[in-house]
């Protein structure tokens, strides 16, 4: 096992500058799609373009972000939101896990959820969910939590 970490390292200096770019949105690709918890009824994985749509629909509601430090999103500010959550996900070491709340009946998106470490090598961390108001009161953030 201790030789496959190290070809891989010898792969990666043979490797020129753009071959490896695009070894990185290969990487994207599928680390985005990985489920990274699951629960009876849904499952958490990283946040992805592809989710502007059902992000924009509670993001942009005034009612929902009423007692939040932004919103509600215009559209530029729910792609930057996606960007900046996507640029998280890829960071090394990780500290911040905001991801996108599915419904695995469906493969809906309803929500997200928020760990964030204080450090790479902290064992404290901040909590938080955003759930469109379609789906809560029906346990779903309390089921994620458990």
């Amino acid at each position: 096992m201790l030789l496959l970490p190290i070809v891989a390292y010898a792969i990666k200096l043979l490797l020129s500058k753009a071959i490896v770019a695009k070894l990185k949105n290969l990487r994207y690709d599928c680390w985005m799609d990985i489920r990274l918890l699951e629960t009876e009824r849904l499952y958490l994985r990283n946040f992805k373009i592809s989710d502007f749509a059902a992000v924009h629909e509670y993001a942009s509601l005034e009612s929902f972000s009423q007692y939040q430090i932004w919103g509600p999103n215009s559209e530029q500010d729910t792609l930057e939101f996606l960007q900046d959550r996507i640029s998280a996900a890829l960071q090394e070491p990780r500290v911040v896990y905001d991801m996108a709340i599915v419904l695995k009946a469906t493969d809906q998106l309803i929500g997200g959820a928020l760990i964030e470490l204080e450090s790479s090598n902290s064992k404290v961390a901040c909590l938080g969910y955003a759930m469109n108001p379609k789906f809560q009161n029906q346990g779903y953030t309390t089921e994620i939590a458990q």
